[in-house]
């Protein structure tokens, strides 16, 4: 059984979610990105793939997506939002 990291609203279904994901160019460690219909969510995995904390964003906070090829050749996706 798969371990609960972060609760969705009632209203709120999961889209997308991708394993393997870096936060920041230097992460040492992979977590998850997970796209709902109201949120984007990263979950922060640890060195033994625990569960370390996750980073919620209202899809009505992000200001813009870019999705491209980062310097080593690795995809890349940008996400600038509106942070209080």
């Amino acid at each position: 059984m798969a371990e609960k990291t972060f609760d969705l609203q009632t209203s709120e279904q999961i889209v997308r979610k991708e394993a393997f994901v870096r936060c920041g160019s230097w992460s040492a460690f992979t977590g998850e990105l997970v796209l709902a219909n109201q949120t984007l969510v990263y979950v922060n995995r640890g060195l033994f793939g625990n569960h370390e904390g996750y980073m919620r964003f209202e899809l009505t906070e992000i200001a813009q997506a870019i999705f491209g090829e980062a310097q080593n050749g690795n995809y890349q996706l940008e996400v600038c939002y509106r942070g209080g």
